[in-house]
């Protein structure tokens, strides 16, 4: 089975209000709320990408579709126009994406108008956003309470300590990508494998688990995964702190060509490029708004026809 790969942009406060969600601490109806609208725009900026992607021969649909959050055609201004597809009402994502179209042709009686009658409410998003965090939250208490079993929303039995050492790291990052930026791609081609290839052992990147002391705190049972790099399908790999942001992005410029020269070898060179844009482009967001690098394997997926 092939890697669909996702580089995310994390808000450390957003992972910490999950957690506390989960181990019965606070509530998480505004980020459902967040979650909700954004995960519209989405849906409608991919839309509009998917119904424009004839509209002209050099649309690069592995960038502005399947790479890129949202829709965006704009190379010079990606930041700001995801953020402005994240902060958008529906009439304003519409909006945003007809003007990424227009970079391309200037022509509005081209454009072809996506069908989004079909779009889930807000109700819907929200379930999506937090039906795993509410999984876990059953099995944070369980464990407390000597519980052996949990029933997922299909009726599904669980033991609840297996859960949460193989499913959980993944669903926390899965939830909290209905409100935050991701890039996409395919293969073989997550930095810290990259790195790990040309650089040697490189020491910024962190296991997912550094997200979950308090978890751990409490369970103290639990003994997470360590890893630092993506192993198998469904699981994240690295983590960089924003302290190390700079030196992953120096890193990646010092071993650019070496990484470039080892695939022209095998002949992937175009594409090796183009998945180092995507890193680099989500690195600087997460410089820029102090977030957290994440890889992950298989939240979002292009076959799947899930896009981010």
């Amino acid at each position: 089975m092939g890697y669909d790969i996702g580089f995310h942009a994390i808000d450390k406060k957003d992972v910490d209000s999950a957690i506390a969600y989960v181990s019965g601490k606070n509530d998480i109806l505004d980020y459902l709320e967040k979650a909700g609208e954004v995960a519209k725009s989405r849906y409608i900026a991919n839309a509009w990408g998917l119904a424009s992607m004839k509209i002209t021969e050099d649309f690069n649909s592995n960038l502005y579709i399947w790479g890129r959050p949202f829709f965006v055609t704009d190379n010079e201004n990606t930041e700001s126009i995801i953020k402005k597809y994240i902060s958008a009402n529906e009439v304003e994502a519409n909006e945003i994406a007809k003007s990424q179209i227009k970079l391309l042709v200037s022509d509005e009686s081209k454009f072809k108008v996506p069908d989004t009658s079909k779009m889930p409410s807000s109700d819907d998003f929200k379930h999506n956003a937090s039906w795993k965090l509410n999984l876990f939250k059953s099995a944070f208490s369980a464990i407390k309470n000597d519980e052996k079993t949990i029933k997922d929303p299909n009726g599904n039995e669980h033991d609840p300590y297996s859960l949460f050492l193989t499913d959980f790291h993944l669903s926390l990052i899965d939830s909290i990508a209905y409100s935050s930026p991701t890039w996409m791609t395919r293969g073989h081609v997550w930095p810290s494998l990259l790195l790990a290839d040309v650089a040697g052992n490189v020491d910024f990147f962190e296991p997912s688990s550094i997200f979950t002391k308090a978890i751990k705190d409490e369970l103290t049972e639990l003994r997470f995964d360590e890893d630092a790099s993506i192993r198998q399908n469904y699981r994240l790999g690295g983590v960089v702190a924003p302290k190390n942001l700079d030196l992953f992005k120096n890193t990646i410029t010092e071993n650019y060509d070496k990484m470039l020269e080892k695939a022209k070898k095998e002949d992937w060179e175009e594409y090796l490029e183009l998945a180092l844009k995507k890193i680099n482009e989500c690195i600087d967001y997460c410089i820029n708004n102090d977030l957290y690098f994440v890889e992950s394997s298989d939240i979002y997926s292009a076959p799947m026809g899930i896009i981010s």
